[in-house]
Formats: structure tokens, sequence, C-alpha cells
């Protein structure tokens, strides 16, 4: 849950990665409890610095 927390009280666009499927879920849900609404997630691959085209 790191990867989206905000020190930032004010508006502010999110923008997390993740690998394993659960955790764009289980972040959505998180998200959605404390009313953020701008967000973007980025799927990535495990050991990988990449992203595939």
């Amino acid at each position: 849950m790191e990867s989206i927390w905000r020190p930032y009280a004010g508006d502010a666009h999110i923008i997390a990665g993740f690998v394993h499927p659960p955790t764009e879920a289980m972040s959505q849900v998180a998200l959605e409890l404390i009313e953020v609404k701008k967000y973007t997630f980025v799927k990535g691959l495990e050991g990988s610095c990449d992203l595939p085209r």
C-alpha cells in the first residue's frame, strides 16, 4: 500500500505501479475508502523495469 501513500492532503492525481493483479483491486478499494478519485495504475512485469510496447 506504500505505492499509493499520499503525504499531500490537497487535490492530487496518484500514479502507482503494480505487478500482481490482486494489488490493483486492493488499491482501488483503498483509494475509494479515502475518496481519491484521480489515479492511474501502471502494470509492470515481475523483475523488469521495462514495459512492453
